[in-house]
């Protein structure tokens, strides 16, 4: 059932690009630092809508990254304290056939 919504919510979502880009052919001039093109307006959205998700996924990944490291290094720090705290001993004594 999940499956399902989610292709017809995939389609719905192509369907209303499909319109939006045959609706918005005019032409849009887009300028750069050393360059200038022209661009049809829905593809130009598209475009720069992409590149807002990237950078924006971006952000997200690495704020969760460097959250993460932080708590890496936090549980590194805990079993250093601990492992100081107890002297090494074995937790039973070893055999030997002699």
């Amino acid at each position: 059932m999940r499956r399902l919504i989610t292709l017809i919510l995939i389609a719905g979502f192509v369907a209303f690009g499909l319109m939006f880009g045959t609706l918005n052919e005019s032409p849009v001039k887009v300028d750069y630092f050393f360059l200038s093109t022209e661009w049809p307006l829905a593809l130009s959205l598209m475009c720069f809508f992409a590149a807002g998700v990237a950078v924006g996924g971006l952000f997200v990944y690495s704020s969760m990254w460097l959250g993460l490291r932080q708590r890496v290094r936090e549980i590194k720090g805990q079993q250093q304290a601990a492992e100081s705290d107890t002297p090494a001993q074995p937790l039973a004594p070893i055999k030997t056939d002699e």
